[in-house]
């Protein structure tokens, strides 16, 4: 890292000059002070009026620094420096050059320190003594560089703002009363209070700053919780910090769910949890492939185990130890991380687990293998199943299937080097733990996929599938297990990078995504009806006038109807209201219609809720006095009925976007 500065040349015309190195500490050590040239520095800004005063933070190095000098323009710069770790370290001809600092963070900031890894600083625009800094922490001021204790302020500037990093959400079933958790980057996992006003607590303080890659719930008993960190080694190690943690309370409280023995060959860490779906105290668990940790002089092999007793004791899995570098790759990665590990959401006794060993040809295969005794003994399905093998894998369970498991080969590796047709794309799906295997062509290509509870009146779960259906990128939801899907887009939502989609399974219809480092959301996919029926919708031309009466039926609640108009049936306004007053009979006239050409209607209903939709669209033709047409809503047996007062008329039938279907001509008795 260093800071530069460029002096163009006199009097050319092309851009050249001179670069010169004026990084804190380069030419000249500070007067003793510590050496600073190799700190990264992040970011530069000089202050309004004073051009020759600037300031520049250092990013993820201890202690915090934030340096400034108020001779830029010489060659050599005196720096200085701001830091609220104190003068240790700077005596001497060093204190001299030492301004200290006090630092306010918010309450939410657990466990993290200062003003460190600062991307970018600017002063006020308004206040040439305030300093802005941003950081992956959140927005930081400096009040008054000008004061001999600098007030570092992160609690005035920011509400609830953060570069939020998640890798999952879900919300298990009730009776857990959590409305969701989390796994967040740097603070493990967050339980969600208050899904709108956005209230959530950090699940563990005692887990220490780290990133939380894996969560599981035991689905029969779903307060019963665990959760995976980052941090490698030894839990015991790292100042107590925690990050194998388990819950019998909905979150309330932890601790731990592996106590190992202080030996090399019992270092786990990493990888991915899960519960059994019915025995809480039966917990599978597939750690990181290779441990390299601190507690180990050497690399040791971390194999899949069980425990039947809350983790007080663990045996290692049978059949699945693949011995040295053949064994499955499972990765700690901090983004995208895998679900390689999966309990059924039936029975309690049986887990499944997704492995990649190399063959012998040197290339990775895809298998699937399965327990039926709570995680002790395994067996492989489908030897021969027709899976792409991938390093980016989700495998889950149908929650009210048993046996009913689904598989996406999701990575941006694999998806980067396919043709779009490619099976590496495809969502997967086996009705028989794993042995055979169908690709699920209602969506093309699948990035993030997860299940909700059953829609009312549906005996499937819903299917949500983040990825590409044609050439439309969206989410997608299916009733019947990937047959057909609805599109409910991607409104407010930063498309591109979800990381992973789930659906809840307490609230009906309702969705959760988590995305690269743009937070978490969630909406609800279920269109509800509006609570009336309308049976009739009509319109006629009347001296100038149009005339439009409509009659409805089992009205609950409504709000009102707004009435819009077209001249070409594609593009319509709204020209008048009328509130929802539960009679059945309603009427409204148009002055001003264009009487030139055809004028088209719509009604849009509203519910009390905000929730709406459109009627069918009517026409009411002018040229000819008393000529127009009715359509009853929905149509009788298919057919649309002609109410005229000409004979020889000629109508035109409209679907509900108002594209032409059919014109015809009539003779009728009137």
């Amino acid at each position: 890292g260093g800071i530069w500065e460029f002096e163009p040349a006199a009097n050319v015309t092309l851009c050249s000059g001179t670069w010169r190195n004026k990084t804190p500490g380069k030419n000249n050590p500070m007067a003793g002070c510590p050496f600073y040239s190799n700190y990264l520095f992040n970011a530069v800004a000089f202050r309004p009026g004073f051009p020759n005063t600037a300031y520049t933070a250092t990013r993820g190095t201890m202690p915090r620094k934030i340096f400034y000098t108020e001779n830029f323009d010489v060659s050599d710069p005196t720096w200085k420096i701001i830091t609220m770790d104190g003068p240790g370290g700077y005596g001497g001809t060093c204190a001299a050059l030492y301004k200290p600092a006090v630092f306010t963070a918010p309450p939410t900031w657990v466990n993290i320190e200062g003003y460190d890894w600062v991307g970018n600083i600017q002063f006020d625009a308004i206040d040439n003594k305030k300093l802005w800094m941003t950081s992956g922490n959140g927005v930081i001021t400096m009040k008054d560089v000008t004061a001999p204790t600098v007030e570092i302020n992160a609690t005035s500037s920011m509400n609830n703002l953060e570069i939020l990093c998640v890798n999952d959400v879900v919300s298990p079933p009730a009776p857990n009363t959590k409305k969701a958790y989390s796994l967040v980057m740097d603070i493990m996992g967050v339980g969600y209070e208050n899904l709108t006003n956005g209230t959530a607590l950090k699940l563990d303080p005692t887990s220490g700053l780290q990133s939380g890659i894996s969560f599981a719930y035991s689905f029969k008993n779903p307060n019963n919780l665990a959760m995976i960190g980052t941090f490698k080694g030894n839990p015991l190690e790292n100042n107590g910090t925690r990050r194998m943690i388990k819950s019998n309370d909905g979150g309330t409280s932890w601790s731990n769910f592996y106590l190992p023995t202080p030996t090399c060959n019992d270092c786990p860490w990493g990888g991915n949890i899960a519960i059994s779906a019915t025995d809480p105290l039966n917990l599978v668990w597939a750690p990181t492939a290779t441990s390299y940790l601190n507690c180990c002089a050497a690399s040791s092999q971390n194999f899949p185990k069980f425990t039947k007793d809350g983790g007080l004791t663990w045996s290692t899995c049978n059949n699945i130890n693949f011995p040295g570098n053949n064994f499955p790759l499972t990765f700690d990665s901090k983004f995208s991380v895998p679900k390689v590990l999966e309990s059924d959401k039936v029975n309690g006794n049986i887990f499944y687990y997704y492995a990649m060993p190399r063959v012998p040809s040197n290339d990775y295969s895809c298998q699937i293998w399965r327990t039926t005794d709570g995680g002790a003994n395994w067996a492989q399905m489908g030897v021969d199943n027709n899976l792409p093998a991938s390093g980016g894998e989700f495998l889950k369970a149908n929650p009210y299937v048993e046996g009913d498991i689904w598989y996406s080969p999701f990575t941006n590796y694999v998806l980067n080097n396919t043709p779009p047709n490619d099976p590496a794309r495809k969502l997967w799906h086996s009705t028989n733990s794993g042995v055979t295997w169908s690709p699920i062509t209602g969506v093309d290509q699948v990035y993030a996929y997860g299940f909700g509870m059953k829609e009312a009146g549906s005996p499937n779960a819903s299917l949500i599938v983040y990825g590409l259906k044609g050439t439309v990128e969206s989410i997608f939801v299916s009733n019947d297990l990937g047959v057909t899907f609805r599109d409910i887009g991607t409104i407010n939502l930063p498309a591109g990078i979800i990381k992973n989609i789930e659906g809840d399974m307490k609230v009906n219809g309702q969705i959760f995504v988590s995305t690269g480092c743009r937070g978490a959301f969630f909406a609800n996919a279920i269109i509800t009806p509006l609570p009336l029926n309308l049976v009739l919708f009509e319109g006629k031309q009347l001296e100038g006038k149009s005339i439009l009466n409509w009659k409805t039926t089992e009205e609950k609640l409504f709000s009102h109807f707004e009435i819009q108009k077209s001249e070409n049936a594609q593009e319509f306004g709204t020209i008048g209201s009328t509130k929802g007053t539960n009679t059945g009979q309603y009427s409204f006239t148009d002055f001003e219609p264009n009487v030139a050409i055809d004028n088209y209607y719509r009604l849009r209903m509203v519910d009390l809720n905000g929730t709406s939709y459109f009627s069918k669209t009517v026409m009411v033709k002018f040229g000819e006095v008393g000529k127009y047409f009715s359509v009853e809503n929905p149509s009788k047996n298919g057919e649309v009925i002609v109410n005229t007062n000409y004979e020889n008329s000629e109508f035109t039938v409209l679907n509900e976007i108002g594209i032409k279907i059919n014109t015809s001509q009539t003779k009728i008795e009137v």
